[in-house]
């Protein structure tokens, strides 16, 4: 008699679990589009852009959004464009992500960034809370810094990326992720055609190629630390006091590396 309560017990265990998933593909398949708008509302608020995206999926059950061909324009205060071919958000599964909506992980594959100016990446504070991640993951892209007042007299310069992963990341602006960067593997292709190497793990950065040579130059980086209170003008001045420091150290570099050659032995 106890066996046969314990296997009915098992059969509505059982039944109901089978029944809450049944329920969350239909959920699903009805709120998966609205979805997909509530995340594109989010960025654009987030990046105050005209923000769009080609398909949604959403995986209420293993837990988890896929988009696919999103793209975001924004021509106030200089040109900003960005596709990105496909958006993975790692979420809470059976059903729990209707209720927590921040990535696990988030993995962007194949995306592309145009921007002219800083102050295409600064936007007021956003109404919405902006997205949030656990982790970052790139795979392949292009940042491209168009001829402007962003680099003055320099030309165009593009860096292709090929792997990038970071911590915990809240975006304010499309480069919230370096303030937690951990690994980065990437190439910078400036005018005349010279291409420098970059990579960045455990702290220090590495550099070779073009002026550089080809032996590694390595550089510690202290990151500067994304504050909560921050909004996206504070970290694109944190960002931009960081690149400065990093190019007036490597020019310190190349310098004392002329001077020693031209030394007599």
């Amino acid at each position: 008699m106890a066996m046969s309560k314990g296997r009915k017990l098992v059969a509505c265990v059982i039944g109901a679990l089978a029944l809450w998933i049944a329920g969350l593909a239909l959920v699903a398949s009805v709120y998966g589009d609205r979805a997909g708008e509530r995340v594109v509302r989010r960025l654009a608020d987030s990046l105050h852009a005209d923000v769009s995206v080609e398909a949604t999926d959403l995986q209420l059950v293993r837990g988890g959004m896929i988009l696919e061909g999103l793209k975001a324009r924004r021509e106030e205060a200089g040109h900003l464009a960005i596709d990105v071919a496909r958006v993975a958000c790692d979420l809470p599964p059976f059903g729990l992500l209707l209720v927590d909506h921040d990535c696990r992980e988030l993995v962007l594959e194949d995306a592309r960034m145009e921007v002219s100016a800083l102050g295409a990446l600064t936007t007021q504070r956003p109404r919405r809370a902006p997205l949030r991640a656990e982790r970052v993951v790139l795979r392949r892209g292009t940042v491209v810094l168009l001829p402007s007042a962003l680099v003055p007299g320099l030309g165009r310069v593009e860096i292709s990326v090929e792997h990038v992963e970071a911590g915990p990341t809240t975006f304010k602006t499309p480069l919230s992720w370096i303030f937690a960067i951990e690994e980065l593997r990437a190439s910078l292709s400036l005018p005349s055609s010279i291409v420098v190497n970059l990579h960045y793990v455990a702290g220090v950065l590495r550099i070779a190629g073009g002026v550089f040579g080809s032996t590694p130059i390595e550089l510690p980086i202290d990151l500067p630390v994304a504050d909560a209170a921050d909004d996206a003008q504070a970290e694109i001045a944190k960002l931009s006091a960081l690149g400065a420091e990093i190019a007036k150290e490597l020019a310190l570099r190349r310098a004392t590396s002329w001077v020693k050659s031209k030394l007599p032995l």
